[in-house]
């Protein structure tokens, strides 16, 4: 089992918080967060806590999500990102994993409408109509 300082350099490498965020996500202050990276003991509780969030960050960085701070920030459930329902007491491996299933879908979805619009020709503009008012003179 990696120790607490190993972890936290993890989640620091994959998910890239601040110091102020992942403070805010075990109720610290940053300088106690500053203390656990020297090295020092931690409570058991907080350290489970950060196992649990390195073990997010394998599972987002396998899926190659790793170092993505819009993916993380944008809103999963009830309008709140990954690191709001971490701290609002849910599992982190479970939003992992169900962030990169909505990540998944969203790139299935995608690469399914580009194949159905691949075999359409786009309709030519031409530049010299763009902006011409098209009055109606049957007034």
């Amino acid at each position: 089992m990696p120790s607490a300082s190993k972890n936290l350099a993890r989640v620091k490498e994959v998910l890239e918080p601040s110091f102020t965020e992942l403070a805010s996500l075990f109720e610290l202050s940053p300088q106690t967060l500053q203390e656990w990276q020297a090295g020092r003991r931690i409570a058991p509780e907080n350290e489970r806590a950060l196992e649990q969030l390195a073990r997010a960050a394998d599972i987002l960085d396998a899926a190659g999500l790793a170092q993505n701070a819009r993916v993380l920030r944008r809103p999963l459930f009830e309008g709140k990102n990954f690191f709001e329902l971490v701290r609002g007491g849910s599992q982190p491996d479970t939003i992992a994993h169900m962030l990169v299933a909505m990540i998944q879908d969203e790139v299935a979805q995608r690469r399914r409408l580009e194949d159905r619009l691949s075999s359409r020709t786009p309709k030519l503009v031409y530049v010299d109509e763009l902006g011409s008012p098209h009055l109606n003179e049957r007034l």
